[in-house]
């Protein structure tokens, strides 16, 4: 067990490399003396080159030798081996170097199995969260071994570079990418010895991580236009798409707006540039003249409502995250561009998807608040990412939204759990995750991966349901039959029931004919054909 330390590990070992790079950067600066002939020096060099290759061979083949025999269970558990964590870090190391062999890149190695989970960890942790720091972080407080809440804020106090809170908000996200990620804690607990090795899983999730993020605003940027709705203002006035101006309006102020677009945007403007320039004063003025000064970032973008949503102030949660512009964008990133517009639970045509790929079963916080997000920078005039703004303002819109939204969670789960899922008739007014899952999967309750418990009762008296009729019947049958075992009847074909009990459905008389009448037997050669009754009779 580990006694509780103050983080000093990974900072040393920054210095330590950093120390090594300027060593490195003034050795290549320094003129170089001519190489003085002895034979003995260049031998040594030599030598010293094979035995560093051969010490890389004996180590991938001891690498191999271990590795194949837990194989197996790595690939199809959640344990991971000494030997495969070395063989990990090694081949991240070959790859920056470009000398990936095919092993490397075979997907049953964990290369492959983390490049892909690293490709979701955005997803996991949020659009902005940096993975790099929250895989540190959350190896420095797990190597310090907490037991109570006491030593957890101990460690949090001692992450150098880093306020308690946001050490708190990146260990947090640390274990819930333990939770979701297969065989990550395994991998965590093997390199937890090496500050070196952490840096490098690190940075590793973090290329991946960063990777992911692109796919998917450059899978949602070439097409996302198209799912921007038609705003119906009145029988004269029609917003058609692209209205991006509306969607990122705040939604108590969405009214102004319809009112006069124009009027607005020029207030807005002249209310940036106050601010901008810092021209905004506190002291007192007339109330006309006073410019109004509104906080958007207070508010949540009208994106996430339903376009022909009334803003009511009693009622400010009322259909968050029900607008269709919103399930469009959900299911385009998470099934694929063919499931939009498809029926509930439908999914796309093409090739595996997130969900496929993930096994999603069920939309969680997590998932909403990076799509709100990630819709928050596709409508925005950025052309490259270039991350959070000074004011951090994405990083506000995703805790905000992840915490309303885990309410909400919550609240479905407990509905779940005791099986009363009391919706309106209105799916608007749904729990948000009710609403999501059954958009996406086509259930309240999620994806169906697993078997419901038989629960019905057969012996119901439902007339018109011809399968417990049939089960019925059946089980009337053999209890019959081991009856008649049990008395020593066992050949004895079950008794038929006359025609009167068959019951008083009245079936319409079908007269069958027997086709093998007509068939005319041929005598063998020595017999003779007989007269037919009408007077005829077949030639020989």
């Amino acid at each position: 067990m580990y006694n509780l330390v103050i983080g000093t590990t990974i900072a040393e070992t920054i210095r330590r490399i950093k120390a090594e790079q300027a060593a490195s950067e003034k050795e290549k600066q320094k003129p170089r003396a001519p190489p003085e002939p002895v034979e003995e020096a260049e031998q040594s060099e030599g030598e010293a080159e094979v035995q560093e290759s051969e010490e890389d061979v004996e180590e991938d083949a001891e690498a191999d030798v271990d590795a194949e025999v837990v194989d197996t269970a790595a690939d199809d558990g959640e344990e991971v081996s000494a030997a495969d964590a070395r063989r990990f870090i090694k081949a991240i190391r070959k790859s920056k170097k470009r000398q990936v062999s095919s092993q490397h890149a075979d997907p049953k190695q964990l290369t492959e199995h983390f490049k892909t989970w690293g490709r979701h960890c955005h997803r996991l942790c949020g659009l902005y969260t940096d993975i790099h720091k929250t895989i540190v972080c959350g190896m420095t407080v797990l190597r310090a071994d907490p037991c109570v809440d006491e030593d957890f804020e101990a460690c949090y106090k001692a992450i150098p570079n880093m306020s308690a809170s946001s050490a708190k908000l990146y260990t947090d996200k640390f274990f819930f990418l333990c939770d979701n990620i297969p065989k990550f804690m395994a991998l965590c607990e093997q390199i937890i010895a090496s500050p070196e090795d952490v840096f490098i899983f690190a940075k590793y999730m973090q290329v991946h991580a960063a990777a992911g993020r692109t796919t998917d605003i450059s899978t949602l940027k070439t097409s996302f236009h198209s799912y921007f709705p038609y705003v119906v203002i009145s029988k004269e006035r029609v917003i058609p798409p692209p209205g991006p101006g509306r969607l990122i309006v705040p939604i108590d102020e969405r009214s102004a707006f319809d009112r006069d677009p124009a009027e607005y945007c020029k207030k807005k403007i002249a209310q940036n540039k106050h601010l901008a320039a810092g021209a905004v004063r506190h002291k007192k003025r007339h109330q006309g003249d006073r410019p109004e000064h509104r906080d958007d970032n207070k508010s949540y973008p009208s994106y996430l409502f339903p376009t022909d949503l009334k803003y009511d102030k009693t009622q400010p949660q009322r259909q968050i995250f029900k607008s269709d512009f919103m399930v469009a964008i959900f299911r385009h990133l998470f099934q694929g561009p063919s499931a939009v517009g498809r029926g509930n639970g439908s999914r796309g045509l093409g090739r595996k998807t997130i969900v496929d790929i993930y096994g999603i079963t069920q939309v969680t916080p997590e998932y909403l608040a990076y799509v709100a997000t990630l819709v928050r920078y596709l409508v925005n005039t950025e052309d490259r990412w270039s991350g959070d703004d000074r004011q951090r303002t994405g990083h506000g819109l995703h805790v905000s939204l992840h915490r309303l939204l885990t309410v909400e969670y919550q609240a479905w789960k407990e509905d779940i759990e005791s099986n009363e899922m009391e919706q309106s008739t209105d799916p608007l007014d749904w729990n948000v995750f009710a609403f999501f899952n059954d958009k996406v999967f086509g259930s309240e309750a999620g994806a169906p991966d697993q078997q419901d418990a038989d629960d019905e009762d057969v012996f119901s008296s439902d007339e018109d349901d011809v399968r417990v009729q049939m089960l019925k019947a059946r089980m009337a049958e053999l209890e019959a039959r081991r009856e008649r075992r049990a008395n020593g009847l066992r050949g004895a074909s079950p008794p038929r029931s006359p025609p009167s009990e068959l019951g008083s459905v009245d079936f319409q008389t079908v007269e069958v004919v027997d086709l093998t009448l007509a068939v005319v037997e041929v005598p063998s050669d020595h017999e003779e054909l007989a007269d037919d009754a009408a007077g005829w009779s077949l030639p020989y």
